[in-house]
């Protein structure tokens, strides 16, 4: 009796192990695809996020080594912010408008602060907002609980 009740533990644990085996390579190496682009959000943006949302990114331009980017919410194409970022440290970027893309950017909010992240993860460069900015509800937030700029 004993020897059929370990089997019968050790047929179920395998089972179990077995499932949460398969669950879990499902669900971490299934890459997410982006949400339907809402209206709002122009065919230039960039989907950047991952199962549990993210952001449109829109590289608008180009300057001294400054770049404005314009983010928008995922689910309903809201303005999130629309500002000038700089790096964070005097890293000098050729990123443009024809290959902003390849560089992986990669947006983060920190109230009142927001950063695009570019390259991988050995080598990832910061872009910090630089205020005041063009708009968004980020920057309407910002100036009001901060008072950035009154």
């Amino acid at each position: 009796m004993a020897k059929k009740v370990l089997l019968c533990s050790g047929i179920a644990l395998l089972l179990i192990v077995t499932f949460l085996a398969i669950w879990v390579i499902y669900h971490i190496n299934t890459p997410c695809p982006p949400p339907k682009r809402p209206a709002t959000v122009p065919v230039e943006a960039m989907w950047n996020g991952g199962c549990d949302g993210g952001f449109w990114l829109e590289f608008v331009s180009d300057s001294c080594n400054h770049f404005r980017f314009r983010i928008y919410h995922d689910w309903d194409g809201e303005l999130e912010l629309d500002a000038l970022f700089a790096p964070t440290t005097n890293d000098v970027i050729e990123m443009d408008k024809n290959n902003w893309k390849e560089f992986n950017p990669f947006y983060r909010l920190f109230d009142p602060e927001s950063y695009i992240y570019i390259g991988d993860s050995s080598n990832r460069i910061s872009l910090r907002s630089i205020y005041p900015a063009y708009g968004g509800r980020t920057w309407e937030i910002a100036k009001e609980k901060h008072k950035l700029w009154d």
